[in-house]
């Protein structure tokens, strides 16, 4: 995983402008459990490109792992749902927005 990291590091150095390199780096630091890095790789993404739909779902998912940040939660799934093009991952999406919504 530490070679994938160093790959997108260097991505994104290359490319700082690509939103998928820092979407990309945000996955593997999901991955390893480095939560708060991996928030601010999708965050960075997101700049790039506000409507890049897999970006909002998994900064969702790790704001999810973060805990305490449910209100963030809820706004990124909510993008995620309203731009996806992707029925099954959007359904997915909409269960884990149900389930935050109702016990967070």
């Amino acid at each position: 995983m530490a070679q994938a990291a160093d790959s997108y590091a260097r991505s994104i150095a290359l490319q700082p402008t690509s939103a998928r390199s820092y979407y990309s780096m945000g996955k593997i630091l999901y991955q390893a459990g480095q939560l708060g890095q991996a928030i601010a790789a999708q965050q960075a993404a997101l700049r790039l490109d506000p409507g890049y739909a897999y970006a909002h779902n998994d900064l969702g998912n790790a704001l999810y792992a973060a805990k305490g940040r449910a209100d963030e939660v809820h706004i990124s799934l909510y993008i995620y749902i309203s731009i996806s093009i992707c029925l099954e991952y959007t359904y997915i999406c909409i269960c884990m927005y149900i389930y935050i919504y109702i016990y967070i």
